[in-house]
């Protein structure tokens, strides 16, 4: 009973060291794919259809889009470094050694997370040093920022997890980010104002945990103030809590978890 505890961290540090790791190994693909895609994204939108947009919700346009940029990397990040990095795992077999150790399923889920966060500043200091060139934005609250990437970074990875147990095969892993990710992308207001929206467009935005996450996002780079933002956010925590809950279940049961 003594050694449960000690076992169970030696077991995270371990598993979190290999998640760590291979985010490190292969940060040409972890870095420059999402700061290049936001540079271009940023100029396309921004540059070129910012100078005839002009001001949004009394901001330069390109500013406004910042926020969501940012936003879209961190959940892209925490989704793929999460699926697939539990789909080589399953891949290679190394889903079997872990399922017959003694690490817990809360401490595999959060060896998973703790490298899908990782990717995730890795990327976020490249975001920021290029919005910091590129414009003029500041961070106006930055603990909020904070807690928005650890939010948005946890439900996406344990996202990505959910994605991987589905999967039996690599070219699998494209479903939820083409038919889920990228239309909560689209209609969550990263180009425009959620308000812009027709019905039933609208209505349906109210359902997206993005629209949310992206108030947060904004608040945070730009402080612009958002109706009832503080008690959306606490729905969304809760609603992550039951998430990782659900994810250890799958665990525990083992589903998914072997081709």
């Amino acid at each position: 009973m003594n050694s449960y505890l000690p076992t169970q961290l030696i077991a995270l540090e371990t598993l979190a060291r290999k998640e760590i790791s291979r985010v490190l190994r292969i940060w040409k693909m972890t870095l420059a794919p999402p700061v290049l895609t936001t540079y271009l994204f940023y100029v396309v939108f921004g540059v070129v259809l910012g100078s005839r947009i002009g001001t949004l919700k009394g901001m330069a346009y390109m500013n406004f889009i910042i926020p969501g940029l940012f936003m879209n990397v961190v959940v892209l990040e925490s989704f793929q470094n999460a699926s697939s990095s539990l789909m080589i795992d399953k891949w290679n077999r190394v889903t079997d050694i872990l399922i017959s150790s003694p690490a817990k399923p809360m401490v595999l889920i959060l060896s998973y997370i703790i490298g899908g966060l990782s990717r995730v500043l890795l990327a976020s200091v490249g975001l920021l040093i290029l919005f910091f060139v590129v414009s003029d934005i500041t961070i106006k609250h930055p603990f909020i920022l904070v807690i928005a990437v650890c939010m948005t970074s946890l439900f996406f990875s344990l996202f990505g997890l959910l994605s991987a147990l589905y999967a039996k095969a690599f070219d699998q892993l494209s479903t939820m980010p083409t038919f889920i990710l990228t239309p909560l992308s689209f209609f969550s207001g990263v180009f425009y104002d959620i308000k812009m929206l027709p019905q039933p467009w609208f209505v349906l935005s109210q359902f997206n945990p993005l629209v949310y996450l992206l108030r947060l996002y904004r608040f945070a780079f730009l402080d612009i103030q958002y109706a009832n933002l503080a008690f959306h956010n606490g729905l969304l925590a809760f609603a992550l809590i039951v998430f990782a809950f659900v994810i250890a279940r799958l665990f525990r049961i083992n589903w998914g978890l072997r081709l």
